[in-house]
């Protein structure tokens, strides 16, 4: 029965030497992962993402040895002073989603410190030593969401600063020494960025492109800059307002003088003003005594300022002479029919909320000289000659209409029938000069054709037609008589130079238009009124213009000693 507790004993030491392996192994595994976490860092769940919290751990590199999966790391206030290419790629943390760099003394990036860190959303760099916007390092980080660059010595924001991150939502580049944003610093941002902080920094003014692009912005802060609440900010107040975008604390104006700390939201959109100025169109303007003088100036200023006119110092008011026009960035004054009192100084003045200017024309009036009307006669007269010729072409008209409706008729327009030599018809005007010129010729042919009758009539005997003899010396007179009346004919003939023209050449009767009562009564002039009249109905055939042609050759033929040759020259150039 000794032997019975030895077996007892021994089960007890091995189940003991069981449970001291079990736990050192646990130790050793707990142990195992304290080991994947450097002793200055804290490794643990945090906000439901795997953390490392490494901050004021006086680390001069990127720790390696953490868990691959880590995706925050926190590495604020550490000397890194600088990241080198593949910093993060080289400690195997490629999931990284939200980095910490602030309060790094980083001064330097390599172009490739945040290479394959594809699933970065959210970037700390404030309060480094950085002096520009790092663009080139952005370009590893497509899918950023979160930069933060406050803090950092950056003067400029340059055109296309972040056109490599255009998912970009939240932005702050406060606390910096920004003094320019130039127009296009945030191209590629217009639809997704939503917050921007500007506060802090050095800016007077912004270009009105350079925010008002941005269309999903949904907050701004633009507090304590040196704002100059000129005219260049307008745009940017107008959008601010128009859009309702909240701004935390009011920005302040810091110039011009009469706006010096006066906040934004105490401020209408027109004290956002730029003082105006005008430019005369010409300084000097030389008008003559009652024409009509303009004078213009061109203003300058944001918003247009108001405008008015004064002479010599003295409003001048808008009356019937004088007209004030504003139109566009132009303002005109008109003085209508000026006279010699309107010249003097006269001063465009304007106002705006931003100040005030003006700006001086002289007018100087010219009396108007004789030679100025002549020369405005010299327009005036070429009217009146066209006036007057129309008037004395419609007379004319006129008369060639009546004549044209008396042309038929064998009788004066009061029934007088017209026969008779050519100076008693133009004595005569109430007749018609045509049916004159027509009845006499009627009367001259049928005074030859009576004459030719009577001379063939007579008798070959000395005894009628009863059979009585004739009278002693009956032959030897009707001889005579004919003889004469062929003498005549002939002196005529031989008086004119010129065979009758209205006769055929083998005619030998006598006409009696060949009378010596026929011809002009003029002592110095020797052409029948057969040539006149031959005359004044050639040419009035294609004038149709009687009277007036009867009366002016008349009157040329008896005052200019228009002879024969002359006539026939005449006759046959009508013809």
């Amino acid at each position: 029965m000794p032997s019975s507790p030895a077996p007892a004993s021994a089960a007890a030491m091995a189940g003991g030497g069981l449970i001291v392996v079990l736990l050192v192994l646990s130790a050793c595994v707990v142990c195992g992962a304290r080991a994947d976490c450097p002793a200055a860092c804290e490794c643990k769940w945090r906000s439901g993402k795997e953390s490392a919290i490494c901050a004021s751990a006086n680390m001069t590199a990127v720790p390696r040895h953490l868990d691959y999966g880590t995706q925050l790391l926190d590495l604020n206030d550490n000397p890194l002073y600088r990241l080198g290419k593949d910093a993060f790629a080289d400690a195997d943390l490629l999931n990284l989603q939200k980095l910490f760099l602030s309060r790094c003394r980083i001064k330097a990036l390599d172009r490739y410190a945040f290479r394959k860190l594809n699933n970065l959303v959210e970037l700390d760099l404030s309060y480094n030593s950085i002096p520009v916007v790092p663009s080139a390092v952005l370009e590893s980080v497509p899918e950023l969401r979160e930069l933060r660059l406050n803090g950092n010595p950056i003067m400029k924001v340059p055109n296309g600063a972040f056109t490599h991150v255009p998912r970009l939502v939240r932005l702050d580049v406060s606390e910096c020494r920004v003094a320019l944003l130039e127009s296009t610093a945030f191209a590629g941002l217009e639809n997704s960025l939503e917050w921007l902080r500007l506060d802090n920094n050095q800016l007077r003014d912004v270009k009105p492109s350079t925010v008002v692009s941005l269309a999903r912005l949904h907050g701004v802060q633009l507090n304590d800059n040196p704002w100059n609440c000129s005219c260049k900010l307008r745009p940017l107040r107008e959008w601010m307002a128009r859009r309702n975008v909240p701004f935390g604390a009011p920005p302040v104006c810091k110039t011009p003088v009469r706006l010096a700390r006066t906040s934004w939201d105490k401020l209408e959109l027109d004290d956002f003003a730029c003082e105006p100025h005008s430019v005369p169109v010409s300084a000097v303007v030389v008008v003559t005594e009652g024409d009509n003088a303009t004078v213009s100036c061109r203003m300058y200023g944001v918003p247009i300022p108001s405008s008015r006119w004064t002479r010599n110092d003295r409003p001048l008011s808008q009356t019937g002479r004088s007209v004030p026009i504003t139109e566009g960035r132009y303002t005109n004054l008109t003085i209508v029919s000026v006279v010699a009192q309107d010249g003097g100084s006269y001063a465009c003045e304007l106002e705006n909320r931003s100040g005030s200017s003006r700006s001086n024309v002289t007018v100087v009036v010219v009396k108007r000289s004789p030679q100025l009307v002549l020369g405005a006669d010299r327009y005036a007269l070429p009217g009146l000659i066209v006036g007057v010729i129309l008037v004395l072409s419609f007379c004319l008209i006129f008369l060639c209409g009546l004549a044209i409706r008396s042309k038929g008729s064998p009788t004066g327009s009061r029934g007088v029938p017209v026969s008779g030599p050519l100076d008693s018809a133009i004595v005569n005007i109430d007749a018609d000069p045509f049916d004159r010129y027509e009845k006499i010729e009627m009367d001259r042919d049928d005074n030859n054709k009576s004459m030719q009758h009577r001379l063939h009539q007579l008798p070959a005997s000395s005894s009628d037609m009863n059979g009585r003899p004739d009278p002693p010396g009956y032959a030897e007179s009707a001889a005579t008589s004919s003889g004469l009346l062929h003498h005549g004919h002939d002196e005529h003939e031989d008086y004119d130079g010129l065979p009758p023209i209205d006769e055929p050449p083998s005619s030998t009767a006598p006409s009696i238009t060949d009378r010596p009562t026929a011809r002009p009564s003029h002592p110095t002039t020797n052409v029948p009124h057969r040539y006149v009249t031959i005359i004044i109905e050639r040419f009035s055939k294609y004038l149709y213009l009687h009277v007036m042609c009867e009366i002016w050759l008349r009157l040329f033929i008896r005052h200019s000693g228009f002879g024969l040759g002359r006539c026939e020259f005449v006759i046959k150039l009508i013809q």
